[in-house]
């Protein structure tokens, strides 16, 4: 007599449409931590906000690819118009201001942190990844 069991396999199922509303959800706070009372500004002339808590949060959480398509998100609903950017400032205007550098960095720096993020921290790899970075 033999039994025929089967083992539940550890396949991780995502639904697209839940990835939609995380990625949409992430865009959301960033702008919300965008359009928060500045801290202060950069001798530059660019307000220092939480924008940039808000990109790195959701890059870690989400992982690098969703992270940068929340950050992408974001600055397509500002360049749009929506004043969603620092300051209360949206619409393509923005892109040529003195944090026009920095909008082009921020879905960069989302993947970038989602990739450390991904790789463990105090992990053997991401030792081994600044040890080569720093080389």
């Amino acid at each position: 007599m033999t039994s025929s069991t089967s083992t539940p396999t550890s396949t991780r199922r995502t639904s697209s449409t839940t990835d939609l509303a995380l990625i949409t959800t992430f865009a959301a706070f960033i702008a919300v931590c965008a359009i928060l009372p500045n801290l202060g500004t950069t001798g530059g002339g660019v307000p220092f906000t939480l924008q940039m808590f808000g990109i790195f949060l959701a890059a870690s959480v989400r992982g690098a690819r969703r992270g940068a398509w929340a950050v992408l998100l974001y600055l397509a609903v500002a360049t749009a118009g929506v004043p969603v950017f620092s300051g209360g400032s949206g619409g393509p205007s923005a892109w040529t201001s003195a944090s026009g550098g920095y909008l082009v960095a921020f879905p960069i720096a989302a993947f970038i942190v989602g990739l450390v993020a991904s790789l463990g921290v105090g992990g053997a790899r991401l030792q081994c990844l600044l040890n080569d970075i720093g080389s």
